[in-house]
């Protein structure tokens, strides 16, 4: 996903000049001033201050943010995946994004329904089962389960794990 790609990139560039400002600090302190401040972390040390410690976090621009997903979100998610996969294969035109829009346009409309409508007729239309689906079913099964957001330079990046 481009989403992580970019987070990794962001992480990887905020430690980079995190273990420089180590470096050029370090020579002049002390262990127990070292160990308050919070240098000489791993990576994955790093990361893990910088989601529960927001002086840190603060500190070095970047704020990571975890939490587990909603039941609708996750259901959404789905829903999402399964229209993209949709949308390659050139069945369909609308987007996740068009549906979710024509639910604030149209009163009472349930897009989630209208989505599944959608999915059932191409999967089973004119009682004929076409399986056209059946390769998306198995990546849909493991959703992620947890929306990570990092916020750094006024960008904010979501992603899921």
């Amino acid at each position: 996903m481009m989403n992580n790609e970019k987070m990794n990139q962001i992480i990887d560039e905020v430690y980079e000049n995190y273990l420089i400002e180590d470096a050029r600090i370090l020579p002049n302190m002390s262990k127990e001033k070292m160990l308050e401040l919070g240098f000489r972390l791993t990576k994955e040390e790093f990361i893990n201050k910088c989601k529960t410690d927001s002086e840190f976090s603060e500190r070095w621009g970047l704020k990571i943010e975890e939490r587990e997903l909603f039941m609708e979100e996750g259901e959404d998610l789905r829903l999402k995946l399964i229209l993209e996969h949709l949308n390659k294969k050139g069945i369909i035109t609308s987007s996740f994004e068009d549906f979710k829009k024509d639910e604030n346009i149209i009163p009472n409309i349930d897009w989630r329904r209208e989505v599944w409508g959608m999915i059932i007729w191409i999967n089973y239309g004119n009682g004929i089962i076409t399986n056209t689906l059946e390769e998306i079913y198995d990546d849909v099964k493991n959703l992620p389960t947890k929306l990570i957001t990092i916020t750094y330079n006024g960008t904010k990046i979501e992603s899921y794990e």
